[in-house]
């Protein structure tokens, strides 16, 4: 059973749209959704299906700035400008919480990709909530030096530009040497960065809620994300999490060889 709603962000402004899937009979479990930068729940659609089948209650939500949760289209890709990243987690711990009340004995896993990797492990360590797991998928690391100077070039550019100003060239440096050799705008499927699967990758850039609904965040939130990561306890989460990457030939890594495993 899908069911659609909505709350508050704690932005205080802004409705956040949100899915449940609850399957027949007695749940085993929950499973928590975090989307990626430049999509929205819907994406997961198929794998809430798959989840829901298996008997996982699943909820998610689209961020702030992404999909349904925009005050205007002027505001797509915009976070805000002060702790962007603490009111995308904020807003993870409210949907957390809300379904949490609603299933307070089931097992509670919560799975973040892409961006919603780094937003996850920025959870687990300023939230401090029990889950029975956590899976961060497609993540990434960032060194602190070239995180200083990635929100230095954003702080200026807010100061010329504007806060909402998208800038181009911060994308550029967003996707570093390693993913130039893929296609990062779709022409050439067959060698995407977004996935082995061509027919995925087609499928994605003609979504027209990509095209239309949703764009690259401000220069800002975008440099901010990985600044999040400053803030996590040293000594991490308690919770047991796996990491999941793309395989060998795809995506570029950092911090850790290819593959998966438990840590």
């Amino acid at each position: 059973m899908r069911q659609e709603f909505s709350f508050l962000s704690k932005d205080g402004r802004t409705k956040v749209y949100a899915v449940r899937r609850v399957p027949e009979g007695k749940p085993i479990g929950v499973v928590q959704l975090v989307h990626g930068m430049v999509e929205y729940i819907g994406r997961y659609t198929e794998f809430a299906d798959f989840l829901e089948e298996s008997g996982f209650v699943v909820v998610g939500h689209d961020h702030v700035g992404h999909g349904n949760s925009v005050v205007s289209d002027e505001e797509l890709g915009f976070f805000r400008e002060k702790n962007p990243d603490g009111l995308l987690v904020d807003d993870m711990e409210t949907l957390y919480r809300m379904t949490r009340e609603d299933y307070p004995d089931l097992p509670y896993f919560i799975l973040g990709h892409s961006m919603g990797s780094y937003l996850l492990r920025e959870f687990l360590a300023v939230k401090k909530e029990d889950f029975a797991g956590a899976i961060i998928m497609g993540t990434g690391f960032v060194p602190e030096g070239t995180t200083n100077m990635g929100l230095f070039i954003v702080h200026l550019l807010e100061k010329v530009r504007g806060s909402h100003y998208r800038s181009r060239f911060v994308q550029n440096l967003s996707y570093s040497k390693p993913y130039r050799k893929y296609s990062l705008d779709g022409t050439d499927p067959e060698n995407s960065w977004l996935s082995k699967n061509t027919e995925n990758v087609k499928k994605y850039y003609r979504d027209p809620v990509h095209g239309q609904r949703v764009r690259w965040p401000d220069a800002r939130s975008e440099v901010h994300l990985p600044a999040g990561e400053r803030r996590q306890d040293p000594e991490g989460p308690a919770d047991p999490f796996r990491l999941r990457g793309g395989g060998p030939g795809r995506r570029p890594r950092r911090g850790r060889k290819e593959g998966e495993g438990d840590v």
